[in-house]
């Protein structure tokens, strides 16, 4: 129950929504909201001759909006969240390429 509410003050829109939690039997599981495109990793190394190809501009804004969630993480949680675990299968793609920052569920807290 920490985690989760821990999780809650993660509403960015860089950041992958919390949809639902369950706690049964000693087993804990995080819903969050299912991105359709997939990861970043998918689009820079799985893409075949269909896929859209991502251009450097869409790259760069990528990288800032990845950023900004880390920054929301870091700077506006409290207490602050480390995510620990960032890397490209962890960034997930919206219809419009925008990053939603995923795996949030295993990030550590910590008072500064």
């Amino acid at each position: 129950m920490e985690v989760v509410s821990g999780i809650s003050c993660q509403c960015h829109p860089n950041i992958t929504e919390l949809v639902g939690y369950c706690s049964e039997a000693g087993q804990h599981l995080l819903v969050y909201e299912f991105l359709r495109d997939g990861s970043l990793h998918q689009f820079l190394h799985l893409s075949d001759d269909y896929s859209r190809p991502l251009t450097w501009g869409t790259r760069v804004r990528i990288a800032l909006g990845t950023a900004r969630a880390v920054e929301h993480l870091h700077e506006v949680c409290s207490p602050s969240a480390i995510h620990k675990n960032i890397k490209s299968t962890n960034i997930l793609l919206d219809t419009e390429l925008n990053p939603h920052l995923s795996d949030c569920g295993l990030a550590k807290f910590y008072q500064v």
